[in-house]
């Protein structure tokens, strides 16, 4: 009983810790330096924080439902997992 708590904290808890990697990882280095152009006038600079907001909104939104999918399949997994071993401990 407890191993198999054990097992699905640990499960559950990577898929967490991948989520929030990926969540917290920036590639991109120019999302970086979007406000080091001191050439641009204060519209032009409201326009870029606007769309960098957006962005930023549409990558977690995207990654959110890719890991919503890993979850729910780590899940589904883990629990055909746990009934066929319970059934092969009944079956011995």
């Amino acid at each position: 009983m407890r191993k198999r708590g054990f097992m699905s904290g640990l499960i559950i808890g990577s898929i967490i810790g991948y989520i929030a990697t990926i969540l917290a990882s920036n590639n991109d280095k120019k999302e970086q330096l979007w406000f080091n152009n001191s050439n641009a006038n204060p519209g032009d600079s409201f326009n870029e924080i606007r769309n960098f907001a957006y962005q930023a909104k549409e990558k977690v939104v995207k990654t959110a439902k890719e890991a919503r999918d890993v979850i729910e399949d780590s899940l589904s997994r883990l629990t055909e997992a746990i009934k066929e071993k319970e059934k092969e401990n009944d079956d011995s």
